[in-house]
């Protein structure tokens, strides 16, 4: 939100339920397979990223390069990668000395708040730096460059790049990278073990995200 105010969001129903919803199919032992994020008390098998040490790295290499006002676009709070995404930010502040504004951290809706007025209020409000927390915040905030409403601004970017979708230069942010094909394997081998298996035990596979300085590509995946 552009105002920096975090105003309380209403968690749309299909949320509420959904926990309830996949314990009701694995109880009728109806395969099932979470991708990205997981859902407390729901017995399925989960594939999914663990980005704390990418963005605590990222926000470490924009603190060496001078930064100590970094913006932080976050997605909506409900969500435990927010909370993962946020904590590892605030942590990689603290090692280094920096002090902590939580006016800094402004929430949005990716598909829906508009990135350009955030942006353009974290840079009034003193930030050099600013980490998009996704894809979609990365690509509107790089879009809003690119189209010319924030090119007199000058700042530093840490934002998430999606393997498949090349649009922006490299050299254009500090990237940070989530192993999505890795996940897509992962979870197609756990949907036929489940399928073959339906009894078995669920498995929570954790992979972990890369961070790769402006300009080079991204490291491997790494196993959690």
């Amino acid at each position: 939100m552009s105002d920096g105010v975090a105003r309380r969001r209403r968690i749309p129903a299909p949320w509420v339920d959904v926990g309830a919803r996949l314990i009701a199919l694995s109880i009728r032992h109806f395969p099932v397979v979470l991708i990205d994020r997981g859902l407390a008390h729901a017995p399925v098998d989960v594939v999914t990223t663990d980005n704390s040490d990418a963005i605590a790295e990222g926000v470490s290499a924009l603190i060496a390069h001078g930064h100590t006002r970094i913006g932080f676009m976050a997605s909506v709070r409900h969500l435990s990668m927010t909370a993962e995404r946020v904590r590892a930010y605030r942590t990689a502040l603290t090692k280094h000395s920096v002090a902590l504004d939580p006016t800094l951290v402004r929430y949005l809706e990716s598909m829906s708040d508009p990135v350009q007025p955030c942006a353009e209020s974290l840079m009034d409000a003193g930030c050099t730096a600013i980490v998009a927390s996704n894809n979609v915040l990365t690509s509107q905030l790089l879009a809003a460059f690119h189209a010319g409403t924030l090119s007199h601004r000058n700042v530093e970017i840490l934002g998430y790049r999606d393997p498949g979708y090349g649009a922006y230069p490299l050299d254009d942010a500090h990237w940070l990278e989530e192993p999505i094909g890795e996940m897509g394997r992962l979870a197609g081998e756990a949907i036929i073990r489940r399928v073959a298996d339906p009894l078995a035990t669920p498995q929570r596979t954790v992979l972990r995200a890369s961070y790769a300085p402006r300009g080079a590509t991204q490291a491997g995946v790494r196993r959690g």
